[in-house]
């Protein structure tokens, strides 16, 4: 099992409100709340990657006349003009990956707010042992064990934010 962390680590600016101090945190809080949930169980093996980077097909993004690159930007060779930011601003995204299904298990841009981490360590836990017993990982999410907003106690569930769907990450224009 391949679970990810995509957490914000640039340092604040002017434009952001956002305390870049807390990501760092919260990531290494949810590493030992699932160490701790998962305990020596021998059916799950867990492999924890923070900001592992976008797609594997996106390629850093190049200064124009120069060989330098732009610090968290990406350009997907087979559309020069798609540029995608690295990780994302605001961003504490946790990914679930069984075999060669990756599921979102908790979105930080989607629902506004933090996960709850041994909320969302049980949750994964939980998961990944009905995969191990034959259940697919798609529809564990179907089924509500997973999910952007997975990571959420029930009781605030029905006060997620919705996310805009034409957002998929900040777009600069430049050249590779």
């Amino acid at each position: 099992v391949l679970r990810s962390v995509q957490y914000m680590n640039e340092p604040r600016t002017e434009h952001s409100r956002l305390n870049v101090e807390k990501y760092p945190k919260k990531a290494a809080a949810l590493e030992e709340a699932l160490r701790d949930v998962m305990g020596a169980d021998e059916e799950i093996l867990l492999q924890v990657l923070f900001n592992p980077g976008p797609d594997q097909f996106f390629v850093p993004c190049r200064i124009p006349g120069t060989s330098k690159y732009f610090p968290g930007l990406f350009a997907d060779p087979r559309n020069p003009e798609e540029k995608v930011r690295y990780p994302r601003l605001g961003a504490f995204e946790v990914t679930v990956r069984v075999a060669r299904t990756t599921v979102v298990a908790h979105s930080k841009l989607e629902t506004k707010k933090w996960p709850d981490v041994y909320h969302l360590s049980s949750r994964i836990r939980s998961a990944l042992l009905h995969c191990a017993r034959g259940a697919q990982l798609t529809a564990l999410v179907e089924q509500g064990h997973l999910g952007p907003g997975a990571g959420i106690p029930d009781r605030d569930v029905g006060r997620q934010a919705v996310r805009d769907p034409g957002r998929r990450g900040a777009r600069i224009p430049c050249r590779q």
